[in-house]
């Protein structure tokens, strides 16, 4: 083994490869508070339980490791998207609606400017005036 490792050949590759997940398990534990986290448990056999997945440790960074592992990440998922369609749906506030009406002038030939100009703001005003009054 001693001499594999100053070759660089399969041993360099193994010890980054355990570096890389000491270096993950020590990220997950500096993020994971395992007093919080609810689905923890430690059973009197002084084993660590996972009450999600159910599953037993009898480390807590093995524990830690499979909080971060392929079917805790999906019982979380499935967990989560099951809650979300179990959940009343909460109502939506009140909104005013808007109801656009469709105004009809009735200009006449030979109206001047001014006449058609009253006309319009005219019936505006009738308008806005029935909708605050309704």
């Amino acid at each position: 083994m001693a001499f594999q490792a100053h070759s660089g050949g399969a041993a360099s590759v193994q010890n980054e490869a355990i570096d890389r997940r000491e270096r993950l398990q020590r990220l997950a534990r500096e993020t994971i508070d395992l007093a919080k986290y609810p689905y923890f448990m430690r059973n009197h056999l002084e084993c660590y339980e996972c009450k999600l997945c159910w599953t037993l440790n009898n480390k807590e960074r093995n524990y830690v490791a499979q909080t971060q592992g392929k079917r805790h990440q999906t019982n979380l998922a499935k967990r989560a998207a099951r809650e979300a369609k179990e959940a009343p749906a909460q109502p939506q506030p009140h909104k005013h609606k808007v109801h656009i009406r469709k105004i009809v002038y009735t200009f006449e030939a030979g109206m001047s400017n001014q006449e058609r100009a009253f006309r319009y703001i005219y019936t505006v005003a009738m308008m806005f005036n029935l909708c605050i009054m309704a």
